[in-house]
């Protein structure tokens, strides 16, 4: 029953948060993953170009210096060139959606924390005093935390696809690897919230390790996004906001307020 309570919490809070952000006119926050996604874009495709110019140079360069190893050496760099131009294009996009998720995390790390901080404030009606200090500690501390969830769910994702293998079990690696990757992405939006709670990182990994499922339903929408071709890395920075938000908004329900230390 606990279970299903917790679901049913973190999907409400991300309505919740939808109104809330509204009602506070929080849109401005949404800025920054527009600006965060033409530069990641700009500097990902002209890296992608860059080396797919020097390869394709090398190429050239070395079948014209071998030109009788070589059956219509120029067709064949041609062709060899178009290759490798798509498939280092598919590799980027590949690649982006498996850590995509993760690398709008770190660069959003700053602007989650004034979110969560925000959203906490206007909860409580409390006001958070602004310290130059802390909003540095608390950077690193979410970058820190971002890392250390996005290795822990590498190392059981290898695991799992190994589990995958085997009969039976295999069925179940799909599903696993699924409420894996919702319950450290949902770990990571919640620590926003707990950070503004003024819990130290101990604290929150006991508080998330003692409330796994609201985990897994505060990351699940994320991690449905991020299956998303194409589009689900474009809006992965807008949702991240509503995903702190909603974060926010569920630790501050009486049900778990009550297990923060006072």
């Amino acid at each position: 029953m606990r279970f299903f309570t917790a679901i049913k919490t973190a999907f409400s809070s991300y309505s919740e948060a939808l109104a809330f952000i509204n009602t506070h006119k929080m849109y401005r926050y949404f800025l920054w993953p527009i600006v965060m996604h033409i530069v990641l874009f700009l500097l990902g495709f002209s890296g992608v170009s860059y080396l797919t110019d020097t390869t394709i140079e090398f190429l050239k360069s070395f079948v014209a210096e071998n030109p009788d190893a070589w059956y219509n050496s120029e067709i064949l760099t041609g062709v060899l060139a178009v290759t490798l131009w798509i498939f280092l294009r598919i590799f980027f996009f590949i690649a982006f959606a498996y850590v995509g998720g993760y690398v709008v995390l770190l660069l959003l790390s700053p602007i989650l924390s004034i979110v969560a901080a925000n959203t906490s404030e206007n909860i409580t009606g409390t006001k958070i005093p602004f310290q130059m200090g802390q909003f540095l500690n608390d950077i690193l501390r979410g970058l820190s935390m971002a890392v250390r969830n996005f290795l822990y769910q590498l190392v059981i994702t290898l695991a799992l696809l190994i589990i995958g293998f085997i009969p039976v079990l295999g069925w179940l690696s799909p599903i696993l690897l699924f409420g894996v990757s919702s319950y450290f992405y949902g770990f990571s939006f919640i620590d926003y919230g707990l950070e503004s709670k003024q819990l130290n990182y101990g604290q929150s990994v006991r508080f998330v390790q003692q409330n796994k499922t609201l985990s897994i339903g505060i990351g699940l929408p994320y991690v449905i996004l991020l299956l998303i071709p194409f589009i689900g890395l474009i809006l992965a920075g807008f949702f991240a906001i509503v995903s702190a938000v909603s974060a926010t908004i569920a630790i501050h329900k009486k049900e778990y307020i009550s297990q923060l230390p006072q």
